[in-house]
């Protein structure tokens, strides 16, 4: 499991994340919300191991799912929200990190990469002067060839319209029922309610929750009780997420 202990991130002697501790469970979509502002590409780029905490500790999983600095970490792949691709054709972006990781079959893997993606058609086009939507199809392609363990995404459907989106979508629930964890931000309530398992709230930088997805989109969240079974909600922490859901 990732697992992040009073982790804070300071720009300009000013908390941009402040004491955030946060373990995500090793399966299922994780989705990070919030409103704008909130510190969600950072919070996702810190599990990344894209930005290190300026305070605090944050522990990454390894191949043998140990913690420890002697250990190899697992794969990951990063996609940002808006993708990195180079003026090339989208078989060669999706063939150029394969062959930095001396895949033996490369050829073999980007023909699977656009098949699964449903991109065939434009393997041969410039990726810079693709769509939105397809630029994002192209950097998704390029991730699962990569075969990871735990996907990344800043805001994968961001700017896409609704067939895009649900295109997206599909292919994220595939890679998660391959067996790939996926944490990624969002924010589209709707899409979070879609596929996350579990939801990690934030709020000016700071965390307000972590739930499972069903308990945090319930519409009938009562205040903490002590039933068998039910987790106990602060009433704050309550009235934050019911405020959220009404008005994002």
């Amino acid at each position: 499991m990732l697992n992040i202990q009073n982790a804070s991130i300071t720009f300009d002697n000013r908390f941009c994340l402040q004491d955030i501790t946060l373990t995500v469970p090793d399966t299922g979509i994780s989705v990070i919300v919030g409103a704008n502002g909130s510190g969600k590409t950072l919070l996702i780029q810190l599990c990344a191991g894209l930005l290190e905490p300026s305070l605090g500790v944050i522990k990454r999983p390894t191949e043998n799912h140990l913690t420890s600095n002697d250990k190899t970490f697992i794969h990951t792949t990063w996609v940002p929200q808006t993708p990195v691709l180079l003026d090339r054709s989208v078989f060669e972006n999706i063939a150029l990190p394969l062959r930095a990781a001396k895949h033996p079959h490369i050829k073999q893997r980007v023909t699977e990469a656009l098949e699964w993606a449903k991109i065939n058609s434009l393997a041969l086009s410039q990726a810079t002067t693709l769509s939105t939507g397809q630029q994002q199809l192209v950097a998704l392609a390029r991730a699962w060839a990569l075969a990871p363990r735990i996907l990344f995404l800043d805001e994968p459907c961001a700017n896409l319209d609704p067939e895009r989106q649900q295109h997206v979508e599909q292919l994220i629930y595939q890679l998660n029922q391959n067996g790939c964890k996926v944490i990624m931000s969002s924010h589209q309530l709707s899409q979070a309610k879609r596929i996350a398992d579990d939801i990690v709230f934030l709020d000016h930088g700071q965390l307000v929750t972590h739930m499972p997805s069903s308990q945090f989109f319930s519409p009938s969240i009562d205040p903490p009780t002590h039933s068998k079974g039910k987790t106990l909600i602060p009433p704050r922490t309550l009235e934050k997420i019911q405020a959220f859901i009404q008005y994002a």
